[in-house]
């Protein structure tokens, strides 16, 4: 049994692993040629080489974003607010803290700095709540303080954009709200008689009159107020991140996030679910178990699933029919309940064959593929295969060795080479960890952060 929960961990490491990618939305279709695609034309090693160059490049794209302007007005704003050594590591995020500023009479920055909080509850509707908040704070370089002043239609906020400027040469405009009122909130909300929901938002920065940063957020929601739709759009120089969550109620979800300088793809991903997660169909499978704990049949939840990632130019697809796998695993118990003993487990073969059995099943209802995307040929393909994993234990004086089995993946190359996840990492990669390492030093050198590197040295198993 256990080797089958080791399943729910892999699908889950998948779901995050092997996200999804493009550029444009991927269909169906384009998902079925990527699993028929041949394999490159290259030799194994040159295809190995690439995926370390690619981490390598991946890297060097990043480090670029520290140089964009909006980084260092950021961070110029982050001093005003808090000082130097307050300054938030997590600089990148201040146009969403921004979008969320309370603004009130006071001239204090701390307070002024503050979060722009939901205040439904409160029973002010959220529209109300923004406009109240609409008003200019302006820098004093005499006094150090804000000064507010009247504005109608957005959050405006003007400060010294870098050390040394002696006027206000930055400006953080936080506007363009929009709501939809829910008339039918569901359960949770039904205090309500109606809520309001945000469908709009948009966050510039601009310098000395240039935009240099912007935020856009675009909502949408069924008559309950269930999202249906989110994008996320925050652009940074040359640098942007979009982030796009679909939703067709209680039948299919998707995401897709992606992370770009120019017109280049440094990382993309993202998954999509289909089944039946209807409130009637999660009661109809949800049982009190041996134990006397709700247990739900995610099988009959989520049917199947697809899910892929993107790094530069290669891309990983995974493809999983999760009921399948699950009703195996099922048959599988049901077939040997006789094998059990009396607290549940397996002899040594039956849980070697239980692992058989399992990767079988995944050989059968799922697919991994790593590709080029630039024409779709294919540079390794991922199989499961059963690991067989002694270890030895001390009892009463007595020393007993015994076998643990589970499903572990390897990537099986041009010539046929398979190649376990742990070894490619640690062999194949090593450039591209020496180069994350030195990224990783850079920051914690400029931002006073304590981000630790990776050591590849290290007994637990890589991912």
């Amino acid at each position: 049994m256990k080797n089958f929960l080791n399943l729910n961990i892999w699908v889950a490491a998948f779901a995050v692993l092997f996200f999804a990618s493009c550029e444009d939305e991927t269909t169906t279709d384009e998902l079925q040629d990527v699993f028929e695609s041949e394999y490159s034309e290259l030799t194994a090693e040159d295809s190995k080489q690439d995926v370390e160059d690619a981490g390598i490049a991946l890297v060097q794209n990043i480090d670029q974003l520290e140089d964009e302007e909006a980084i260092d007005v950021l961070m110029e704003m982050a001093n005003l607010f808090g000082g130097s050594a307050d300054a938030p590591a997590g600089t990148y995020n201040v146009p969403l803290k921004a979008a969320s500023i309370i603004a009130n009479d006071s001239k204090s920055s701390a307070e002024v700095f503050g979060l722009l909080k939901a205040t439904t509850e409160q029973g002010l509707a959220l529209s109300d709540s923004f406009a109240a908040q609409c008003a200019t704070y302006a820098y004093d370089l005499t006094s150090g303080e804000f000064i507010k002043s009247e504005n109608a239609d957005a959050i405006v906020i003007q400060f010294p954009g870098k050390e040394g400027d002696l006027s206000n040469t930055a400006e953080i405009t936080i506007g363009s709200f929009t709501v939809k009122e829910i008339t039918s909130p569901r359960e949770e909300f039904s205090m309500f008689t109606s809520i309001e929901v945000p469908t709009g938002l948009k966050a510039t920065l601009k310098y000395e009159g240039s935009e240099i940063m912007a935020y856009t957020l675009t909502a949408d929601y069924a008559a309950d107020g269930t999202p249906t739709l989110l994008e996320n759009v925050l652009e940074i120089g040359s640098f942007s991140f979009n982030q796009s969550l679909t939703h067709s109620i209680n039948k299919s979800a998707s995401f897709d996030y992606s992370f770009k300088n120019g017109s280049t793809i440094l990382i993309a991903f993202g998954a999509e679910a289909n089944g039946d997660w209807s409130s009637e169909n999660i009661a109809d499978n949800t049982y009190v178990n041996e134990y006397l704990d709700n247990e739900t049949d995610v099988e009959e939840i989520i049917n199947n699933s697809n899910a892929y990632i993107q790094f530069m130019n290669l891309k990983a697809v995974g493809e999983v029919d999760i009921k399948a796998i699950v009703d195996a695993e099922q048959a599988f118990e049901k077939a040997h309940e006789a094998d059990e003993d009396e607290w549940g487990n397996y002899p040594d073969e039956i849980n070697k064959l239980e692992t058989e059995t399992l990767v079988e099943a995944v050989k059968e209802n799922a697919r991994f593929v790593l590709v080029y995307t630039a024409d779709n040929t294919m540079i390794a393909s991922l199989e499961p295969y059963t690991v067989e994993d002694p270890y030895s234990y001390t009892r009463d004086g007595v020393t007993y060795t015994e076998n643990d089995y589970y499903l572990d993946f390897r990537m099986i190359f041009k010539d046929g080479s398979p190649v376990s996840m742990e070894t490619f990492v640690e062999d194949e990669l090593t450039g591209f960890f020496d180069a994350l390492n030195d990224f990783i030093i850079t920051i914690n050198g400029n931002y006073n952060t304590t981000i630790e590197p990776i050591d590849l040295s290290d007994e637990e198993p890589v991912l």
